[in-house]
């Protein structure tokens, strides 16, 4: 059984080998931008910052803070994006303000992952 070239492709685009919070962030974004989104407030937590002890987990945990403001029928959109994603992105919280009009400012965290490099 072999693996093609297209499928370790996809493999390593939903589940990266290293961490860059910089490509993601800018996948976000993008994602957003495609909806006439803008992310703001973006706070980045790699887990495992506060672990006592050896780390024997085989994947790695980001967690990205960012809120963005719009009506629903777009954000629900720019979910349904995030959610088919290549990259496996889970949304861990969302909260939402109801502002003027159909515009509400939405709060979301997400989770990401890496697979961690054997030693």
């Amino acid at each position: 059984n072999t693996i093609g070239e297209r499928d370790k492709l996809s493999l390593e685009a939903m589940v990266p080998s290293t961490i860059d919070n910089v490509r993601l962030i800018i996948d976000i974004n993008q994602m957003a931008v495609n909806h006439n989104l803008s992310i703001k407030n973006i706070v980045i937590k790699t887990a495992g910052d506060n672990t006592v002890g050896p780390d024997t987990s085989q994947y790695g945990t980001v967690s990205i803070n960012f809120s963005v403001s719009s009506n629903f029928k777009r954000f629900q959109e720019f979910l349904q994006e995030l959610e088919s994603s290549l990259r496996l992105i889970d949304v861990t919280s969302l909260s939402f303000v109801a502002g003027a009009e159909d515009q509400y400012d939405f709060g979301l965290e997400v989770s990401a992952y890496w697979l961690k490099q054997k030693q």
